[in-house]
């Protein structure tokens, strides 16, 4: 599951990778990336009975939250200029 949805270590890696030529590009990619792991990690979450666990994985999905604010913002201002 962490391989296919969320870190994506597949051999298709390298082909989406050469897609990226811009800034822009980097940043809808790192969005795309952000998106994955906080939709894995609430899978997670749910699935997690002990109440310590479900905190612990909620700091990640609220860290996770903070880089897609922290890409979206960055895309902002690249599109502005």
């Amino acid at each position: 599951m962490v391989n296919k949805y969320a870190f994506r270590l597949d051999n298709n890696l390298e082909d989406e990778l050469s897609q990226v030529k811009s800034a822009e590009d980097a940043l809808r990619y790192g969005i795309q990336f952000e998106k994955d792991s906080i939709i894995f990690f609430l899978t997670i979450q749910d699935a997690t009975d002990e109440t310590k666990g479900r905190e612990l994985i909620g700091q990640l999905i609220e860290e996770e939250k903070g880089h897609l604010k922290n890409l979206s913002l960055e895309l902002r201002k690249h599109l502005k200029r």
